[in-house]
């Protein structure tokens, strides 16, 4: 008998070891293994719920929403009224989209978390969301040319006259952005989003200068568990001055994968054709093939970091100009503060070398190293209405005089999303 009693407790504390080491894993993002682990329980104690709520879980956060479903069903079914259990049910035919169903399990609990889920059903049931945004701004560019610093540029034994002019101007800025959701009922983890994006900028003063874009992109996005996938297709247009300048149009693919609670990761493939739409224009046609990767940092509730780096290559249709083809790469490093409730603050730093691969007989082969600094606060003035103020510095320092430059802008704008 006492025998019996000792190996009784000795398989408890063993159970329990298993259970936190699960759990410990769980916590990790660790899900594979924790399933293995939970599911080793389930297999020992088939009749434990606290083992299959676990198990579900852990197929949850895998993605695989349906088996989380049918792990779950029999204890539903049985008339558990746990209220884990029956949370955990109804986001999985939640994830589903059987809202129906996920909205009278969540109907019958009373917590904070089933309540505001059941708030988002009445959303979710829709199938097409709009959402947007609209901003308003006035800048202040005090080198709108670009134009050099720099005296005079080495040219075949001489000295060519750089024009050193600081041409400075305010311009006002709209900015309009759309975006469509469609959740697609027959196909349980992807939805199709679509997007359209209008930029103007109007120079008092030169208005050669100035600048309205468009882009459109359109595309399936597939989600499961912590990845997310995204293909699109794209099309871009700009208008600069007065004139139909040039158009682009290609494919773009996006991964993200969530690492652990405080970390994420990205990246981004995108293939573009840019076509210039002037005669003249036509030998800057050139295709572009951009790559990047990134990851974001949650380092406290107050603060996050970024950090990316995209290789950018040009490479030009024909034609003789030495200015079109060229490698890029560009690292950018930003952080963000919640500085009071309504306040936040925002830094930004990018470093980019620009590689050409075509030079003119008299010159050096072109290559340039581009610094940028940004720094801004915004401020919520109502729940939908952003004030904010951005300072950003460039210094393109390159190897050709002519090319170089610095400049100063001051950006205040508006913003209304929706």
């Amino acid at each position: 008998m006492k025998l019996f009693i000792l190996f009784s407790i000795l398989m408890g504390y063993l159970f329990a070891s298993d259970f936190d080491d699960a759990q410990k894993l769980f916590e990790q993002k660790s899900y594979i293994k924790a399933y293995s682990k939970f599911f080793a329980l389930l297999e020992k104690e088939p009749t434990n719920p606290k083992y299959s709520l676990h198990v579900a879980r852990c197929q949850f956060a895998l993605g695989e929403y349906s088996a989380s479903e049918e792990t779950l069903k029999p204890l539903v079914e049985q008339g558990l009224k746990d209220k884990e259990i029956l949370l955990a049910y109804s986001k999985s035919l939640y994830a589903q989209k059987k809202y129906d169903k996920a909205q009278a399990i969540l109907a019958t609990l009373d917590d904070s978390e089933s309540k505001a889920l059941l708030s988002s059903l009445k959303d979710s049931s829709k199938i097409h969301h709009f959402s947007g945004a609209i901003s308003f701004g006035i800048s202040y560019d005090d080198n709108v040319k670009n134009n050099t610093h720099l005296e005079t540029t080495p040219y075949a034994g001489a000295l060519l006259r750089n024009d050193t002019n600081k041409y400075e101007d305010v311009s006002h800025q709209q900015m309009l952005f759309f975006k469509h959701t469609y959740d697609m009922p027959d196909f349980q983890n992807i939805i199709w989003q679509n997007s359209a994006l209008i930029f103007n900028k109007t120079l008092l003063e030169y208005s050669e200068e100035n600048v309205v874009f468009g882009s459109l992109r359109t595309g399936p996005i597939y989600q499961k568990g912590d990845y997310t996938f995204g293909v699109n297709a794209v099309y871009d247009r700009l208008f600069y001055g007065s004139e139909d300048y040039l158009y682009a149009y290609g494919v773009g693919i996006n991964l993200q994968k969530i690492l652990t609670n405080y970390l994420f990761g990205y990246t981004n493939v995108e293939y573009k054709q840019r076509k210039y739409n002037q005669l003249s224009d036509s030998p800057k046609d050139a295709d572009r093939l951009s790559i990047g990767i990134g990851l974001g940092h949650i380092i406290s509730p107050k603060d996050f970091m970024n950090y990316s780096l995209t290789r950018t290559q040009d490479t030009k249709d024909g034609g003789t100009r030495i200015d079109i083809s060229k490698t890029g790469w560009n690292y950018e490093i930003s952080y963000a503060r919640v500085l009071t409730q309504d306040m936040k603050l925002q830094t930004k730093f990018g470093y980019e070398s620009i590689a050409y691969a075509d030079k003119d007989p008299n010159l050096s082969e072109r290559e340039d190293v581009r610094l940028n600094l940004s720094v801004g606060v915004s401020k919520n003035i109502d729940k939908d209405l952003v004030a904010s103020i951005n300072y950003n510095f460039t210094d393109n320092d390159s190897n050709i005089n002519a090319y170089s430059y610095q400049k100063n802008n001051v950006t205040l704008t508006l913003s209304k999303s929706f």
